[in-house]
């Protein structure tokens, strides 16, 4: 199974690397630049961000491969936030459509001195034949939100991970992957699973908030325990107070 179907993706992929990487590393914790600590701090930062991708490509694609298609991962623009629509990559001549997004990245970064960090800078598509009635020959638009689900839980999984290895930085990568991802705008990760099914939107963002919330004043299991009774419950209350309704 190929992580990368064309050049286009395989760009787009190690521009998110590098990127995510740079921003991570950007502040070291030392009040004083130290050249030595910055390099080891950045190849840590590399590691840890190549591997989060890596795992998300997997997922993406391997679910992918599970519904019939096959996903496609690429940079997320800003101007989709504006216009509701995917910027044609491959057609499109102009710098800032296609790289606002890194760049408001990168700002954000500077200007929180590496405290901050804006991370909704991917997302994926899935080419298809239209048919009647359906976005989408092969796949629905509810699969394309567990697709989208998996992805999120992917990096959850790899915040317990982390947390269980006490790498923190880790543990920060994917907790901002998390956080903005799950925003349901636009063509983000996030909107595939609201717009999918809004009760498996309601349970991923709760239960990824109380658990990164959690997990940073009591155990790892007691964190995940307390998150999963809580997400459960809120459906629960969706499905009976207001879908019921619908």
């Amino acid at each position: 199974m190929r992580l990368s179907n064309s050049y286009q993706e395989t760009k787009h992929i190690l521009i998110i690397i590098l990127l995510l990487t740079v921003i991570f590393s950007f502040n070291d914790g030392s009040e004083i630049f130290n050249a030595s600590n910055y390099a080891i701090n950045f190849i840590l930062a590399l590691v840890l961000v190549t591997l989060s991708i890596l795992v998300h490509l997997f997922v993406l694609k391997f679910s992918g491969k599970h519904y019939g298609v096959s996903p496609t991962f690429r940079l997320w623009s800003l101007e989709e936030f504006i216009n509701l629509h995917p910027v044609t990559w491959k057609k499109t001549k102009s710098f800032h459509a296609n790289f606002s997004g890194p760049i408001l990245a990168i700002l954000i970064t500077l200007i929180s001195n590496g405290k901050a960090f804006f991370t909704a800078l991917f997302t994926f598509d899935i080419k298809n034949t239209k048919t009647i009635g359906r976005p989408y020959a092969n796949i629905t638009e509810k699969e394309i939100g567990q697709i989208a689900f998996l992805l999120i839980f992917s990096h959850f999984l790899l915040v317990v991970l982390f947390k269980l290895l006490n790498i923190n930085l880790g543990v920060r990568i994917n907790t901002w992957i998390i956080v903005w991802n799950l925003i349901p705008f636009s063509t983000l990760i996030g909107a595939r699973i609201f717009f999918g099914s809004r009760v498996l939107y309601i349970f991923t963002l709760t239960i990824s908030i109380a658990t990164l919330t959690l997990i940073g004043i009591l155990s790892t299991t007691v964190a995940l325990i307390i998150s999963i009774v809580f997400a459960i419950l809120l459906v629960a209350l969706f499905l009976w107070y207001i879908e019921s309704k619908l």
